[in-house]
Parts: structure tokens; sequence; C-alpha cells
């Protein structure tokens, strides 16, 4: 323990995997690390197993040249040699840390073409929540088992988790003795880590199952997320958990969605709510639709949260909203308070051969107006692929509004990169007020073919007016099939901004 508190690794990537796990899924990761800056950076990885540490004499350097997406294909196993699970850090060790962006796709296999993934966010320590700070998560039963792990940085030796049913009452709480730099995971919280918390967990709704947990660090940072997985199809949607400071006041989230999509995807939405608060909070929601301008929102609805409430809003559009298809768009949530926080799953809904009802889906983080594409800020995307196993969708939301707070046009120019970081293509995309553009298999449309472990580079056309606040949302949404039938299961990839003035 003492020699992994001399590696203060740069961030982590929690939820690595070579290993199989339950209902004969197989789990593995790929690793993309793609370098924003002008110059090289060197780094090092360590892998962090579960309920281990680090062994600082087991990293592994590499360099990741200007505009570069360096893919690791099955990480765990190829790099490291390792089965099982964990979590991967990085430390930067020459360059610029807050230039090098980690993430990872960790994936139920099936064969050569067909699979089930997620994305795994990677956070730098010097932005994760401090000692003491809690982070919050939605957990849910039913068709679906909730996991919950966390990785810690190199002090911290206790971590406390505690989970709170819908009324916000505190049911469960364990506190933890963990080593610093380890990767932990609370494996199907109702059914294995906490029997007993519902009764017959898995023939609940999800509206009677769904819990807040909430994890803290004692005495050093952790990160945090809870994955909830169809225990039929073994897809799982990774929710990075957030803290109370990330509640506020008003946040979009992009990509709902209740239509017929390809290759016989049937697309739905549904947003977990969690407050935070000792008063009742009535956020609005208000539904962007694409193709319009949406100066003004399509449709509006209020929810009610009791103080503490955790509570879950299943097909939004379809029993919400009362909408028929075909819809697609982003919601806006506000009147907040800096007291709530919302999380979204879209995802296709078909039949199995069983006859019954089985899902494959992507979590969705909620994005504040502020935290967008615009001003001394352009963003990345990177590590997604096009080709005859898989089709990306681009999805750009404007969020950008004048002094007043309407919201008003913009343009952004977004730019195609090779994984080498060589400029491929570039598209300037008009935005309307509020508009939600998706773009369904960009890369054909940019007039590119197959991509493997392509990059974006993203940045508001200056308009001279520097009183407007927002800019532009971005993603990428990776779907398994294409020429080749896959799963329909979808991930995706959430820009990160980079500071370049």
């Amino acid at each position: 323990m003492g020699e992994s508190q001399a590696v203060r690794t740069t961030g982590v990537v929690a939820g690595v995997a070579n290993v199989r796990g339950l209902h004969e899924s197989d789990w593995h990761t790929d690793l993309f690390l793609h370098n924003a800056a002008q110059a090289t950076v060197t780094v090092v990885l360590y892998y962090s197993p579960r309920g281990g540490t680090v062994d600082p004499g087991q990293g592994r350097q590499l360099t990741v040249i200007p505009g570069q997406t360096l893919t690791l294909a099955d990480v765990v196993s190829t790099l490291f040699g390792i089965t099982g699970s964990g979590a991967i850090h990085w430390e930067v060790t020459a360059g610029d840390e807050t230039t090098l962006l980690v993430a990872a796709d960790t994936y139920n296999r099936v064969d050569d073409v067909r699979r089930y993934g997620q994305q795994v966010p990677g956070v730098r320590w010097s932005t994760a929540t401090l000692p003491g700070g809690s982070l919050s998560g939605p957990a849910v039963a039913g068709r679906y088992r909730t996991n919950l792990g966390f990785s810690t940085d190199w002090d911290c030796t206790r971590v406390n988790v505690r989970g709170y049913d819908r009324a916000g009452v505190l049911k469960v709480e364990r506190a933890i003795d963990v080593l610093p730099l380890t990767w932990y995971q609370l494996d199907d919280l109702f059914g294995q880590a906490f029997p007993g918390l519902i009764a017959n967990p898995e023939a609940a709704t999800l509206a009677e199952s769904i819990h807040r947990f909430e994890v803290a660090g004692t005495n050093g940072r952790v990160v945090a997320y809870t994955t909830i997985i169809d225990n039929t199809t073994n897809d799982a949607s990774y929710f990075l958990a957030r803290p109370r400071s990330a509640g506020v006041n008003e946040v979009w989230l992009p990509s709902v969605a209740h239509l017929a999509g390809a290759n016989g995807s049937q697309w739905r939405s549904d947003v977990f709510l969690l407050s935070l608060s000792t008063q009742a909070l009535s956020p609005t929601i208000a539904y962007y639709p694409s193709g319009r301008d949406n100066a003004t929102p399509a449709a509006l609805t209020i929810a009610a949260l009791a103080p503490g409430q955790a509570a879950v809003s299943e097909k939004i559009l379809q029993d919400a909203f009362l909408l028929g298809p075909p819809q697609v768009g982003s919601l806006r949530l506000a009147s907040m308070v800096g007291e709530a926080l919302a999380f979204m799953r879209t995802y296709t809904e078909e039949v199995d051969a069983l006859g019954q009802v089985v899902t494959y889906g992507q979590a969705i983080q909620p994005c504040a107006s502020g935290n967008a594409v615009g001003g001394a800020f352009e963003g990345r995307i990177y590590g997604f692929s096009h080709g005859p196993g898989m089709r990306s969708n681009l999805i750009l939301q404007n969020t950008r509004a004048d002094a007043t707070g309407a919201l008003v046009a913009s343009n952004i120019l977004v730019d195609v990169l090779s994984a080498d970081g060589a400029l491929l293509a570039s598209r300037t995309h008009a935005l309307r007020s509020g508009e939600y553009l998706q773009v369904n298999r960009f890369v054909e449309g940019y007039g590119l073919g197959t991509i493997t472990g392509g990059g974006l580079r993203l940045s508001l056309v200056a308009d001279g007016v520097t009183t407007n606040t927002g800019g532009v949302d971005a993603m990428v949404t990776e779907v398994n099939g294409n020429v080749l039938l896959g799963t329909n299961d979808s991930r995706l990839l959430r820009v990160d901004l980079v500071q370049t003035r």
C-alpha cells in the first residue's frame, strides 16, 4: 500500500475488464487516448485490479502524437496480460495533462460483430470531488440489475456507500475499507450486495425499485458510477455518479427518442430524477424536437419531486408528453435550483425469440447550458468507428442564448480526423435557435468511407457577439450493426471541452 501511494496518477477509467460475468456475459475493454494538444504527450498506464492496487513497477509507457486517437483494443488482455476486472489509471509524465483525453468502451462480446457496449469516461483527479463530498447515481431492479463501483485516489482508504429509497429514506449504509488507487464494485445491488432492500427485486417495476445511491471518500477522492444492466441481453448503461455541486438550475438531455430506427431498432427514453433537497421541487421539462427552429419548445411538462425523492419517467415522450412517433430531440430541464440531478437512458426495445421484451441502450449525462463548445473552448470526440459492423451518427444541440436568455442561432465547424490526427473532411453546420440536429451515418455524408478510431474537432464559428452564453453540445452515437447485422446497441461519445485561450 505504501508503494502505490508514491504514484500520483493524473486520472482514472473506472470499469475495465477481460472477464466472464453474470448471465454468460463476456466482458472486454477498448481504451482510447486522444491528444488535443500541439505537442506529443507521454503517458504511463497502470492497471488496478478489483480490491487491489496499482503496481508501480508494472506501468506501460506510451506516446500520443498531436491529434492522434490511440486505440488499445482489449486493453486488459493485450497490454497487461491479465484476466479480471478493475480500473486503468493514467499518469501524464511529459506534455499537457489537461489535453490528453481518455475514455473506454467496456462491452459484452457476443461474436466478431455483435456486442453490447458502454462508454466509460476517464476522469482527471483534479476535477474529482474533494474528500467527504458525495456522489449520487440511480439504481433500479426488475428486468435490470444495477452494479455500483468506484475507484480511489492515492490517499483514500475508506469509502461510505448509502442507499436511499424512492421516498428519500436512508435504507442501507456501508463503510468499506479500501486500498489507495483501487477499484471496487458491488455487484447486483438489490439481488446480492443488499438482499432484502427490495422484496422480490426481479418482479419490481422501475418506479417501485428506483433508489439513489451515494458514494463518498472519507479521506480521499473517488470516482463512482452505477451501471444498469438488462438481465437478458447483458447490455449495460454506465452512469457516472455526480456531486451535489453538479446540480444547476438548467440542464439539457440530448437524444431523447420515440421512433423506429435503422435495422429494425425501436428507440425509447427513460429519465431518472434524483432530488437532493429537503424541500419540494417542481422542475420544468421542455421538449425540443429535431428539424425545426426551437426558439420555443414544442411541449412542456412539470415534474413534482417530494423532498429527497427519486423518480423515473419511463418512455417519457410517450407517457409524459403523450407524443406519438416519430420523435427525436432534446429535453431541457429548468427550475432545478441546484438541488436535483437528472440522467437519461435511451434504448432500443424489442421482443426476443422467447417473447421477452429486451433492451439495448446508452446512458446520457446532463449537460449544463454553459458546458458546451463555444467561447474559449473547442470540442473533441474520439474513438468512434464507422464501417460494415458499426454505424456512427452525429448529434448537435444548440444551447446558445443571448443576454436575455433567448435561444439564438449558431454555426459550428466540424473537422473529421483520422486515427493519426490527419484532417479528412470539414463541414460547417448552421443551427437554428435551440436546434437539435442529428446526422445519421455522417461519415458517409461527409464523403468518407470506413473509419476506425476516428476523431472530431469542433469549434463555434465566431459571430462577434460576446454577450451570448452557452454554445453547442455534441456527441456521436456509435451503433452496433450496419451492413452486417448487429445488436443495435449504441454507445454515446460525449464531447470533451478543451480550452484554446
